[in-house]
């Protein structure tokens, strides 16, 4: 069983880093510039998300780099404006290939996560702190 507090914590102290964009996103905190980004591209939500280690479980790097992939080609057909980042590693984790996604809802995000076994994704809305939304039961 997944300790989900426990998870919750590292999650909360992750940096995500979104290196294109010069910025690392924390959790409960306003990102400028990605909120300016947003404007620019006329969108208002976004989200984080990785393909690796399903379920907290680690894998192969290959396995996670062929996740990856999927997770970028899934994307790309149908959002047009992403950044490729990281998670930065806590505790002994390897740092998480991911994506931060513009003008995906929510729901769509946290239908992704699902797909790709993630326990949980960051999300956000412009002009707003980032959130961790926890996908398992």
């Amino acid at each position: 069983m997944i300790d989900k507090a426990s998870f919750l914590a590292i999650y909360k102290n992750t940096n995500y880093i979104i290196p294109e964009l010069h910025t690392k996103i924390k959790i409960d905190e306003l990102n400028a510039i990605i909120d300016s980004e947003l404007l620019k591209s006329n969108h208002s939500y976004w989200a984080f998300i990785s393909a690796a280690n399903p379920f907290s479980k680690e894998i192969s790097d290959q396995e996670n780099e062929f996740n990856f992939l999927k997770l970028k080609n899934l994307i790309d057909a149908q959002f047009p404006k992403y950044f490729e980042g990281y998670g930065e590693g806590q505790l002994g984790w390897k740092n998480e290939k991911s994506i931060l996604i513009f003008g995906i809802t929510e729901e769509q995000a946290i239908k992704i996560g699902k797909q790709f076994g993630q326990n949980a994704i960051v999300v956000g809305v412009r002009n707003e702190p980032s959130k961790i939304i926890w996908l398992q039961d």
